[in-house]
């Protein structure tokens, strides 16, 4: 037997290719050299690693991947905030989303989607043409870096990759629909004469528009009052301060301003919200009415339901449907025919006159005027409201720990953030809604809207983590951070609870914590600017 084993002697004998007396003679052997044994268990190792690696390329899933951890404890902790999380979810829903959704479908929207409806087929689809090409391209990209990574491994097979690459680019190459429509703008004023037809859409923004000629497509009209007198046979959306339907819509009539009236004919339904909505005796609604206003007087015809909220309707017209209400008084007048029951929830009793005509049953849900905290929905509604910030910090924590650090730091300078943060709070959705009044800038203002409302809500998760990160100290990992979390949020949550120093708490958390975000994103914007 030689002094030492050579390495092809060992390899033999790893592949079992030796005979059995030969087997236990390296064995004995192995037991008594330490050399022998060192180098037997490195060609063991690199055996391991040269299959792994002729194996790992075509292996879908790593087996290493797929095993279960040796010692795996039950993460309790978050197991607790995603049950929270789904119980926000769920409460938000139930309680808020579905009785809206119901309320709207009761109203004539059946259009199955309320969202779709509203970004789709109503007005702020106008806008939307730019944004959605930013979509589309952001989408082919995306699918072009997905194809790029499944193609990592085969990148000889130049004729594939040439084809797809070819087809995507071609793909993103192609025109983008075109938006017809066309724009009045007037100085002051703006007017359509009787007998000239547009036949598109009409978007007009004047101090006064007036429309006596015919509008074959939707009416976008923005300004201090809009008169219509002519013939639309789309939808009329009206911002302003009064809105008034003279002649005869075929569509809907959307209308966001301080007074609307109907004196004409609207085909399909109404839905308005502002100081007083009228429909007068000459005028007539063909489907729904939906209002959220001071007063609300329903004198004309109506052919569907009535979904109201406001401080006191009147009825004096005829109504095809039902009738659900949440105000504070309600007038049946004698002359009202209101083919359908009524679900009245307020703090008085209907005044119903004898000459009334309800075909349906009344349904009367008195209001006591309990504070909030007295209720054991309020105190769910905090939990709900921690959890589902505690989920959203997470998710920016795991997301975008280095941005999240950043804000954290900004924090700490509280004068900056909370001068940055109060012009930021009052001056972006001032620009956004003058974008918005420009047309052209609709769906750029509609978007920073959309970032607003994001910033808002999570200026009390940064300050929270701050909160916390000043209690417990500096945070060491993710961990770490997830429990200041959620321990700044708790405290912020019971500062809430106490009457108007809750509130004014919750104002300057608001401020601040948006001016630290802003201030962090200008910070890294401004070096590429810089660079550029």
């Amino acid at each position: 037997m030689a002094e030492h084993y050579d390495e092809m002697t060992l390899l033999l004998y790893l592949e079992e290719q030796l005979e059995a007396a030969r087997v236990r003679e390296i064995a004995a052997h192995m037991r008594d050299c330490p050399a022998c044994g060192a180098l037997l268990r490195s060609l063991q190792h690199e055996g391991l690693w040269l299959r792994e690696s002729l194996t790992a390329e075509d292996e879908s899933i790593p087996a290493r991947l797929l095993a279960a951890p040796a010692d795996a404890n039950v993460p309790w902790g978050w197991v607790m905030s995603l049950g929270m999380g789904a119980a926000g979810i769920y409460g938000l829903w139930s309680g808020v989303v579905e009785p809206w959704q119901q309320r709207f479908s009761q109203a004539g929207f059946s259009q199955g989607n309320l969202l779709s409806m509203l970004f789709f087929s109503g007005a702020l689809w106008k806008g939307w043409g730019e944004m959605r090409n930013i979509v589309e391209i952001m989408a082919t990209v995306g699918v072009m870096l997905i194809v790029a990574m499944l193609l990592r491994h085969n990148w000889r097979r130049w004729t594939t990759v040439g084809v797809v690459m070819g087809t995507l680019g071609f793909a993103l190459a192609m025109p983008s629909a075109a938006m017809a429509g066309e724009f009045g703008k007037g100085d002051p004023n703006y007017t359509l004469p009787p007998g000239q037809t547009i036949h598109t859409d009409l978007f007009a923004a004047a101090d006064y528009i007036r429309i006596d000629g015919d509008v074959d497509g939707d009416l976008f009209a923005f300004g201090h009052t809009v008169l219509v007198n002519g013939h639309v046979t789309g939808d009329v959306f009206g911002f302003a301060q009064s809105v008034t339907i003279n002649g005869r819509v075929d569509g809907n009539v959307r209308s966001w301003a301080e007074s609307a009236s109907i004196v004409g004919t609207v085909g399909k339904n109404v839905m308005a919200a502002g100081n007083s909505v009228v429909i007068d005796p000459r005028g007539s609604v063909g489907g729904s009415v939906t209002a959220g206003a001071g007063d609300v007087l329903l004198n004309g015809p109506v052919g569907g339901d009535v979904l109201a909220s406001a401080g006191s309707i009147n009825f004096g017209g005829k109504v095809g449907g039902n009738v659900q209400l949440s105000v504070h008084e309600i007038f049946v007048n004698s002359g009202a025919d209101i083919r359908g029951g009524i679900v009245y929830r307020g703090d008085q009793p209907p005044k119903i006159d004898p000459g009334a005509k309800v075909g349906g049953p009344v349904q009367q849900h008195y209001e006591q005027h309990v504070p909030e905290y007295k209720r054991a929905r309020y105190y769910w509604h905090m939990a709900f409201k921690w959890a589902a910030g505690f989920l959203f910090g997470l998710v920016l924590i795991f997301a975008l720990p280095a941005f999240f650090a950043d804000v954290l730091r900004s924090l700490d300078r509280t004068e900056i953030s909370g001068g940055v943060g109060f012009f930021t709070v009052i001056g972006i959705p001032v620009a956004a809604i003058v974008a918005c009044i420009s047309i052209v800038g609709l769906a750029v203002g509609i978007s920073t809207l959309l970032v607003y409302a994001i910033m808002l809500y999570s200026a009390h998760v940064f300050v929270g983590a701050w909160l916390g990160k000043k209690i417990l100290g500096e945070a060491s990992g993710s961990g770490s951070m997830l429990g200041r979390l959620a321990i700044g949020l708790a405290i912020l949550s019971l500062i809430k609870l106490v009457p108007w120093i809750g509130a004014i708490v919750g104002a300057i958390v608001v401020v601040w914590g948006v001016g630290a975000v802003a201030y962090t994103m200008f910070r890294r914007v401004r070096p590429a600017l810089a660079a550029a």
